[in-house]
């Protein structure tokens, strides 16, 4: 209760000073978005949102005259995603947009034991893959737009839209080569873009309720954005994104980079850099990373967008 009541004071201290940087096009316009990122994740934080880089396998033999001999190996894992996500928008009006887009995602994870120093093991003096794994999969099929309903240097635009999961149904499925466990779901959000211009810059904030069926934790995401301009045509941004778990985590599944992690506060900080290369075409290259917090991936994130108005 006191988490919702600190989100509402956050979001209503920003609507009186309602900006949307979303970029409108004319009635019957066509534009195509295509967002690329690569992620990859070494480390967690679990749910005493300590970061844990190692896990631990203990190993029990026999050696010679038949003594017990018990040691332990870590091993770490490096996680990487490729996501390709285009996506189509149409102008119903110059203040009305709507939106289709299909991610696919290519996932691999490696899994290493650290470089083996127990004399007596048969694995003594390696460095031995203790698993590797790779699945290609479409994600969540998205629908949705957004609404102006103020403009000038005070304005503001409405979000909404859903996702829904390639299989159509709620619950874990488990991919083609036995190897990762994508838990699908029903999603629906609804928000507000908000912030302010200025001569040579802008402050932006965006906030969002997402509802998610099955096992999924409800989800308050918070983005906020700020940047300056000193050459035409670009910008240098600055980002926080905040997503906070409504749901708790008494019976929250751990978070294990094969699986799904259905609940969890995540906070992200990063930079991008922003250049309308014509009237038409414009392209974005930022990167974030994961600072935290409970029951999450640590990651770091390289995307680029582009998008050009047919």
């Amino acid at each position: 209760m006191i988490k919702k009541i600190i989100i509402l004071l956050f979001v209503l201290s920003f609507i009186h000073i309602s900006y949307g940087k979303l970029n409108y096009l004319s009635k019957g316009k066509w534009r195509i978005n295509t967002d690329f990122n690569y992620n990859t994740s070494s480390s967690i934080f679990n749910l005493n949102s300590d970061e844990k880089i190692f896990g631990r396998d203990t190993f029990n033999i026999i050696i010679p005259d038949s003594i017990p001999y018990r040691y332990i190996l870590k091993h770490s894992f490096e996680l990487k995603e490729y996501i390709f996500s285009p996506k189509l928008e149409y102008a119903i009006s110059n203040n009305f947009l709507v939106f289709l887009e299909i991610p696919l995602v290519w996932q691999s994870m490696s899994n290493v034991y650290e470089n083996d120093t127990n004399k007596y093991s048969p694995t003594f003096g390696r460095q031995i893959t203790r698993a590797e794994y790779s699945t290609f999969f479409p994600d969540y099929y998205g629908l949705g737009g957004s609404l102006e309903f103020s403009k000038g240097i005070v304005s503001s635009s409405l979000l909404f839209g859903m996702k829904v999961p390639e299989t159509f149904k709620n619950g874990y499925e488990q991919d083609t080569t036995n190897n990762f466990y994508i838990y699908n779901a029903y999603k629906f959000y609804l928000g507000l873009i908000s912030g302010m211009n200025f001569e040579k810059g802008f402050l932006e904030l965006e906030t969002s309720y997402l509802y998610r069926s099955g096992d999924f934790g409800d989800l308050f995401h918070i983005k906020f954005e700020g940047g300056f301009t000193s050459v035409p045509n670009t910008a240098l941004k600055g980002i926080v994104i905040y997503n906070i778990n409504l749901s708790g985590f008494d019976e929250a599944q751990p978070v294990n980079p094969r699986f799904t992690t259905l609940r969890e506060d995540v906070l992200d900080v990063g930079a991008a850099f922003e250049a309308n290369v014509s009237d038409n075409v414009n392209i974005e290259f930022s990167y974030l990373i994961t600072l935290g917090l409970t029951n999450t991936l640590k990651y770091g994130n390289l995307i680029l967008k582009t998008s050009i108005v047919l």
